[in-house]
C-alpha cells in the first residue's frame, strides 16, 4: 500500500510550528533505534541546542534563507563586553536579537565563509538557485497508518533538472569522512524516510561543508545500495513505532536478559591478515 500525502508542501511554516506537529520524524527514529525508552526520554525532554547545533542552524539560514539570516542574526562588534560601553552595546542589540543569535565576530565570519564556500560550488549553487528551502511535509505511512513528517532543506523545482532529488545541507569537520558519518548518524535511513512520501523523487543529495578553514564543500549523492539499506531500517523502525503501547510509561528500554557480547567483525579480519 502506498503512502498517503496528507498536506500540501508547507513553505511558510516555522520550525517551531513544524516541531509542534505530532508526527513521526527521522530524529525520533534515531532515538527509537536505541530503544523506545530513549525515544520517550527525547519526547519528554526540553531540547537545548548545543553550540554545534546553533552553528548548523546559522549556516542553514545564511545559505538557504539569507533574508531571514539578515533579520534574525547579527555579528557582535569586537568589543570588551565586560566594560560599560560593551555592556551597553550588547544590551541595545538584545532588544532586537535573541541572545543565541548574537554571534561573536569570529563565529559569524566562519558562518559567512561556510555559506560562501557552498555558494561557490557549481553544483550546490545550481541546486540552491532552483530549489525551495525549508519545506515541511506530512504523510501517512501506507502500511502502519503512522503519521510521518520531514523538514526538507532543499526541494528542487519541477523542470530544474534536479526534480527527482531531495537535498540536505550538512556541516561536518571533514567532508572526506562522510561515509563513516552517514553510517554513524543514520543519513541513509533519513534519506529513505524523506523519500518515502514521494513518487518522482528517488535521489538524495548531500551538500557538505566543513566547519573549519578552509571550509571545503563536496556534493554527494547517496547511492542506491545505501538508500535500499536505509529503506529497510526505516520500515522496521516505523513498524516498531506503530506497535508501541499507547502508554509511554510502558515503552521498554534495553533487553533485561543476558546479551552475548562479541568483538567487532573487523577484528577477526585483522587477525587473519596478520596470520597471513
Amino acid at each position: 500500500m502506498n503512502n498517503q500525502f496528507i498536506m500540501p508542501n508547507q513553505r511558510n511554516i516555522t520550525s517551531d510550528a513544524y516541531h509542534g506537529v505530532d508526527a513521526l520524524s527521522n530524529s525520533m527514529l534515531s532515538r527509537l533505534k536505541k530503544s523506545p525508552l530513549h525515544l520517550r526520554n527525547y519526547l519528554q525532554s526540553e531540547h537545548t541546542p548545543t553550540p554545534a547545533m546553533l552553528r548548523g542552524t546559522a549556516v542553514h539560514t545564511a545559505t538557504l534563507e539569507p533574508d531571514l539570516f539578515e533579520l534574525e542574526w547579527t555579528r557582535l562588534p569586537d568589543l570588551n563586553y565586560s566594560t560599560k560601553a560593551g555592556k551597553e552595546v550588547k544590551a541595545e542589540l538584545s532588544e532586537k536579537y535573541s541572545p543565541d543569535r548574537m554571534l561573536k565576530a569570529d563565529a559569524y565570519d566562519d558562518i559567512i565563509a561556510m555559506r560562501d564556500s557552498v555558494l561557490s560550488h557549481p553544483i550546490a549553487a545550481d541546486i540552491i538557485a532552483q530549489s525551495d528551502a525549508e519545506v515541511s511535509r506530512f504523510w501517512i505511512d501506507g502500511k502502519t497508518d503512522v503519521i510521518c513528517k520531514a523538514r526538507i532543506d532543499l526541494m528542487p523545482r519541477i523542470e530544474s533538472g534536479w526534480e527527482d532529488c531531495i537535498v540536505d545541507l550538512k556541516t561536518t569537520r571533514d567532508c572526506r569522512d562522510m561515509s563513516r558519518t552517514m553510517a554513524n548518524l543514520g543519513y541513509a535511513r533519513g534519506a529513505a524516510h524523506y523519500l518515502s512520501s514521494f513518487d518522482i523523487r528517488t535521489r538524495f543529495i548531500l551538500i557538505c561543508v566543513e566547519s573549519q578553514s578552509p571550509f571545503g564543500t563536496i556534493c554527494y549523492e547517496i547511492n542506491s545500495a545505501a538508500i535500499e539499506y536505509g529503506k529497510r531500517e526505516q520500515k522496521r523502525l516505523v513498524e516498531e513505532y506503530a506497535e508501541l503501547p499507547e502508554d509511554m510509561d510502558e515503552w521498554p528500554g534495553y533487553p533485561t536478559g543476558m546479551v552475548d557480547l562479541d568483538l567487532p567483525a573487523w577484528t577477526y579480519s585483522q587477525e587473519l591478515e596478520v596470520a597471513e
